[in-house]
């Protein structure tokens, strides 16, 4: 089953996510902490720190849930997390977090469990060291990343996490990013593990990633762009470049951007052979408080290859379509085949605090060769409010879509609920 295309805030990741979770107040995306004071001693270094934190209600209910006729899903969670952090002693901080999910509305039938946040976890999350100095920062520990396609995807109830060093050099534009990742833990594991989304069983060193993004403004446009290299042990090899152009002012401000992506296998190819080339194209605009993007991706199709030519994706498989610019939002683009891909976004943040979209996806992929497309279309409805005042931090954000394909019998209904509460 694949949940629920959300690219991460970061500009890594591409666009459609920061459009949808940059509007949620303080997103759970980010590092919630504000920065702590310098300290001038150990005592103080503790005594200083910074308490954050989000509580979370999610309620999905599913309708022939993955188009599987008649499977349907009904269940509501709660949870979160409390990290504290604290202040930098001569450029180091510690920070940790505890991490609970519970269920209150569990089906007896446990196909009928949204597996999202149908686990029940109690455990400590982050537990990190780190070092800042300038524009240089160094992580190392159990910790949030943000890299393509290797994210905490925090829409959840729980964060996904890793455990490594991450260093980082620049600003989310004019950077470098070195990553050095052993293990993860998903949003429904209770713990720490060498294994991935696509196997429980079979155990890897883990992966290392290196990139980094520039951009430079001229005559009122802002050109930027990044390159990245992934080695994801016994899986795969990705390489992957994208660039963009936009107007920096005026109410029409257009965009456009492209990307390209190519993965080949690793040491034993675990989820099988690799071969895939991607490209794609993105155009758009902003006007005033509304914004559109057009996104469009090319996977070129290699029978024999997994998936008839799709990436392979370790840590973002069934979650995550990552900085793939066409996506829908239930299911993830490289998880369907090889093909055309396109979405088209309209937002808008037109009325104070409330945040309105729409999306449609139309995902002409087939993941076995000679088989006919799936012709998979989403209509998207979503909604974002922000409190403010007293209530500031509390937002409520509600997606419903449907998904219709030719290649199968049913249609595939998801609506979710989802209360925030972030310090």
């Amino acid at each position: 089953m694949a949940p629920r295309s959300f690219s991460a805030v970061k500009k890594v990741l591409g666009m459609s996510g920061l459009v949808l979770l940059s509007v949620m107040g303080n997103t759970a995306m980010a590092d919630v902490a504000g920065t702590a004071p310098e300290a001038e001693s150990v005592v103080d270094m503790l005594s200083e720190g910074t308490v954050s934190g989000s509580l979370r209600m999610r309620y999905y209910t599913d309708k022939n849930a993955y188009f599987v006729k008649d499977l349907n899903q009904d269940t509501a969670g709660y949870g979160g997390f409390v990290k504290y952090e604290t202040a930098a002693l001569n450029g180091f901080k510690l920070g940790g977090s505890l991490i609970y999910q519970r269920t209150f509305n569990r089906p007896d039938d446990k196909g009928s469990v949204i597996p999202d946040i149908g686990t029940n976890v109690t455990n400590i999350g982050e537990a990190y060291v780190s070092w800042e100095h300038d524009a240089f920062k160094i992580t190392a520990g159990n910790q949030r990343v943000q890299l393509p396609w290797t994210s905490d995807y925090d829409w959840r109830v729980v964060p996904v996490l890793f455990q490594g060093i991450n260093v980082h050099y620049g600003n989310d534009d004019d950077f470098l990013s070195l990553a050095r990742l052993y293990r993860w833990k998903g949003w429904a594991d209770d713990g720490f593990s060498r294994n991935s989304m696509y196997s429980t069983d079979e155990k890897t060193a883990g992966m290392w990633s290196l990139g980094g993004g520039r951009s430079v403004t001229v005559n009122g446009l802002k050109y930027s762009g990044q390159l990245w290299r992934q080695h994801y042990y016994d899986y795969t090899n990705v390489s992957y470049g994208e660039g963009h152009v936009s107007a920096v002012s005026g109410d029409f401000r257009p965009n456009a951007g492209l990307q390209y992506i190519r993965g080949t296998g690793d040491g034993r190819e675990l989820a099988g052979t690799v071969d895939n080339t991607t490209l794609g194209f993105q155009a758009g605009f902003d006007y005033k408080a509304y914004k559109v993007a057009l996104g469009y991706d090319h996977i070129k199709a290699a029978p024999g290859a997994y998936n008839n030519g799709s990436l392979v994706t370790p840590y973002a498989h069934n979650m995550s379509s990552g900085p793939y610019f066409a996506q829908p939002y239930f299911t993830s683009t490289q998880d369907l085949g090889a093909g055309n891909a396109y979405s088209l976004d309209v937002s808008t943040g037109a009325v104070q605090n409330l945040f309105l979209g729409a999306r449609y996806s139309f995902m002409d992929l087939t993941a076995v060769a000679g088989t006919a497309s799936l012709n998979q279309s989403e209509y998207l409805l979503y909604g974002i409010y922000n409190f403010a005042g007293a209530l500031k931090g509390l937002s409520v954000a509600e997606w419903v879509g449907v998904q219709t394909s030719p290649a199968r019998d049913t249609r595939f209904f998801q609506n979710r609920l989802e209360v925030s509460y972030n310090f």
